[in-house]
């Protein structure tokens, strides 16, 4: 189900609640993409709409309390997850603990409440959040709260779940905001050419350590995005600007993150800034121009198009107004820094969907935009210092074009419709009672399954036209048979396919079992 993210507009609504029984409290935020029944379900999933910054409480159920709060420091990222329900429905039937595909949030700054707000404290003040919350409610026009406690007659309690959000007005209400938090809200920009160009090197190296290098541009498989050297394509070196997207074929690119010669200079769009509590941020503002068969994006349009809420920047406005947004801290680990610029491209390419956030068509952006047919063959990795350059297969793209090619006999086509949020699916067949939505692996992996599984079940919430579609996983061969029962118990089909060593290209093929899922008869 679609969040009705009704803090868009408000900066200072940027508070949350985990409602746990964890003793890991403050290491991150992790629950899975759907609840016990196979649903998306806002309690569980609700975090994925956290941005970097914004503060986490921690609400401890063996304790009865709030007892910590964190802070946002990056992205939310796939990631299998062990998991079991919770509350009485749950018990009584057993629940018990299994992994599943879900999702996590990267946490920092963990650290426990001077006082903590225990429930006997919520209880006593149930009639000021009763009249808090009937305020509350009248400013939102009937959006979802996303609240965490019941306010009914009964004594105040937690609600069964996970993932909450807190409005600014509790967390005043309790005196939680204090100085050493809202202060670090704040951001400065660096005015200091060294500094600046220090933080820009650190970004640059992030996004090449595992980066393929393929006609021209960079390439980042798992975070799904491609960038460029912008002043000179042809150049192995990532200069001071580099233009993002995920069209790889380089025409069409979401934004441009630009190193400027002179920090501070009023036609800067991007920005190294110094949070209060003095850690570094790579900063954009939310203005696009115009890219290929695009027109320029403006920061009203930005705001409304993503829901997006840009951070304070104190020395951010220079004759006008300007939004500025968190691309990533500097200061974290490189894989990190990866995922929350790609998190960013995918906020740009929304932002050039030219239909608001609160539009209910949002929820099916820019299906008819076709993704490139997948290639198969093989790439060029640039060898490293002490390595050499070597070939590495492109097997999944042998897959799709074999499929392609098998299908096409028939007079059928496998599309690969693409969301603007960076997401490529890898097949679409319809043809008569037939509708597969299709995800391609090279391996049994429990990982590539877990990721697969994840995926298709992520697809099909992200395009409501392929909520009718059957889920198909295209595996090398048929997993154990404790996998492939788990797989199957998520409403996921199996298909496999068969590799033969060809030169450099494979021979692929296809079982009957695998045509037959298709529609295919002898």
């Amino acid at each position: 189900m679609a969040v009705k993210n009704w803090w868009a507009d408000r900066p200072d609504e940027r508070f949350w609640l985990e409602a746990t029984d964890r003793e890991d409290i403050g290491t991150d935020l992790r629950a899975p993409l759907v609840d016990a029944s196979g649903r998306d379900n806002w309690r569980y999933t609700l975090f994925q709409a956290a941005r970097p910054g914004d503060i986490v409480f921690h609400y401890d159920a063996g304790k009865g309390a709030i007892t910590a709060k964190s802070r946002v420091s990056g992205a939310p990222f796939a990631a299998p997850i062990k998991w079991a329900a919770r509350g009485s429905y749950a018990r009584d039937r057993g629940a018990q603990s299994q992994t599943m595909p879900g999702y996590r949030v990267p946490l920092s700054d963990t650290r426990a409440l001077a006082e903590p707000v225990t429930l006997e404290r919520l209880r006593v003040h149930k009639p000021q959040m009763s009249e808090m919350m009937a305020s509350f409610r009248e400013g939102v026009s009937g959006a979802p709260a996303y609240f965490p406690f019941e306010l009914s007659e009964r004594p105040v309690r937690p609600l069964q779940g996970y993932a909450f959000k807190l409005p600014k007005a509790f967390v005043d209400m309790f005196d939680l905001a204090d100085d050493a938090l809202t202060s670090s809200m704040a951001f400065r920009l660096s005015t200091n050419a060294r500094e600046v160009g220090r933080h820009f090197s650190r970004w640059r190296k992030a996004m090449l350590a595992t980066a393929i290098r393929d006609r021209g541009l960079w390439q980042l498989v798992e975070e799904g995005i491609v960038f460029r050297n912008q002043d000179d394509p042809s150049n192995r070196r990532l200069g001071r600007r580099t233009a993002l997207g995920i069209d790889l074929t380089g025409r069409r690119w979401a934004l441009q993150l630009n190193e400027s010669a002179e920090p501070g200079d009023a036609n800067v769009v991007t920005g190294v800034a110094i949070r209060t509590d003095g850690r570094p941020f790579l900063l954009r503002q939310g203005r696009l121009r115009p890219s290929a068969g695009e027109v320029e994006v403006t920061k009203e349009q930005f705001r409304a198009r993503t829901g997006a809420v840009p951070v304070w920047v104190s020395n951010g406005d220079i004759q006008v107004k300007r939004d500025w947004y968190v691309v990533t801290a500097l200061d974290v680990p490189a894989d990190q820094i990866r995922r929350s610029t790609a998190a960013f491209v995918e906020l740009c390419l929304l932002a050039r969907d030219r239909t608001p956030a609160t539009d209910p068509e949002k929820q099916q952006i820019m299906e008819t935009l076709f993704g490139a047919d997948e290639r198969g063959g093989s790439y060029r990795v640039s060898g490293r210092p002490a390595t050499e350059d070597r070939e590495v297969a492109r097997a999944q793209g042998d897959v799709w074009e074999a499929m392609a090619a098998m299908l096409a006999l028939k007079g059928l086509k496998l599309t690969k419709p693409r969301p603007a949020r960076r997401y490529e699916v890898d097949g679409v067949l319809v043809h008569g009672e037939v509708r597969l939505l299709i995800e391609i692996k090279c391996s049994n992996d429990a990982a590539d399954i877990y990721t697969g599984s994840g995926q298709l079940l992520i697809y099909q919430k992200l395009m409501p036209s392929l909520a009718d579609h059957t889920l198909v996983l295209l595996l090398p061969r048929r997993p154990p048979l404790v996998m492939a029962s788990a797989v199957e118990a998520l409403g996921i089909t199996i298909a496999t396919y068969e590799l033969t060593p060809n030169g450099k290209r494979v021979k692929v093929t296809f079982p009957e079992a695998t045509k037959a899922i298709c529609g295919l008869t002898a």
